[in-house]
């Protein structure tokens, strides 16, 4: 491997041998002489990383951070003052699944007469739940409105702030909003098909011999021949 390789391999376990290292499969010397210096270091399953710190069911714990964002400057090709800005990593645990409790098997049970139906209830009083999450995510609601951006004598902070604001908005509000959306449209869709299936009064009906109905209409493909 050349200089420039192994100079790059250094730069790469300097940079994940802190606390960062703990989060990340890193290759070994062999397996980046293998790759020909394209191998890179990968977060381990189970971690999420993020440039901006998240918050909301199901994002975990936060496990690692650094940040957060900061102006920097920097002198351009043509020797002006250029400004840009620092990425954040912000590593959480993946939330594990709560365990399922089995069923004990089914014992069959002897036929009994089917009972009358009970009255049908209201349509919409099955998915309360649902209901009152799509009203809390509303983003009219005073706690889920867009945040404004504030002024100090720093127009550039003032800006970033704002940014950051704005992201952390869609994350923990605005995506939200629409999940609860389509789960509460998903259940009344389904619940009002199941609410007029359960209304339907009838039967099938009944079709006769199926080997009958194809001579007759063999015979009357005949007659008209």
């Amino acid at each position: 491997m050349s200089v420039a390789g192994m100079l790059i391999y250094d730069g790469m376990l300097k940079k994940y041998g802190g606390d960062l290292g703990k989060y990340y499969d890193v290759p070994s010397l062999e397996e980046f002489k293998k790759s020909k210096g394209t191998a890179q270091p990968k977060l381990k399953p189970g971690y999420t990383r993020s440039s901006a710190r998240m918050e909301g069911e199901g994002v975990g714990e936060m496990v690692y951070a650094k940040g957060p964002r900061k102006v920097r400057t920097f002198k351009g090709k043509d020797g002006s003052d250029k400004y840009g800005m620092t990425s954040g990593t912000y590593i959480y645990k993946a939330v594990s699944p709560k365990p399922q409790a089995q069923e004990a098997p089914a014992q069959e049970t002897p036929a009994q007469p089917e009972p009358e139906k009970e009255p049908l209830p209201p349509r919409g009083s099955t998915f309360t739940e649902e209901t009152q999450r799509y009203k809390d995510t509303r983003l009219q609601n005073p706690g889920n409105q867009a945040p404004r951006m504030g002024f100090t004598n720093d127009a550039m902070q003032d800006a970033i702030r704002h940014g950051e604001d704005l992201n952390a908005h869609y994350v923990n509000r605005f995506i939200p909003s629409l999940e609860a959306e389509a789960r509460l449209t998903a259940q009344e869709i389904g619940e009002s098909g199941r609410f007029n299936l359960n209304r339907f009064v009838g039967k099938i009906p009944e079709l006769g011999d199926i080997k009958e109905l194809t001579d007759h209409y063999i015979g009357e493909v005949k007659k008209a021949a």
